[in-house]
């Protein structure tokens, strides 16, 4: 009897494991990045497109960043109070 409780426990603990983590990892987390700069300047080409492939490897695609640029999401003046967490 004991024995029987033990493989039911182990079994339910096994499952809720795998079913936790297959939903976790369903949908990646997606970032919107404001940029006041064009998409062709230095800064984007050599930091941030780097820095974005970097971030999207290193979380084996979980975290997904699209950048706006030229202050598509919002005006300069107005990017930090246009923030949404």
């Amino acid at each position: 009897m004991k024995q029987k409780k033990l493989f039911v426990l182990v079994t339910m603990i096994l499952a809720v494991m795998f079913l936790s983590t297959g939903f976790a990892t369903a949908r990646p987390i997606e970032l919107s990045l404001g940029l006041i700069t064009p998409p062709t300047h230095l800064r984007n080409t050599n930091v941030i497109q780097p820095w974005m492939k970097m971030i999207e490897k290193k979380t084996q695609g979980k975290v997904k960043i699209t950048p706006y640029y030229a202050g598509a999401l919002a005006p300069p003046p107005e990017s930090f109070n246009s923030s949404e967490y």
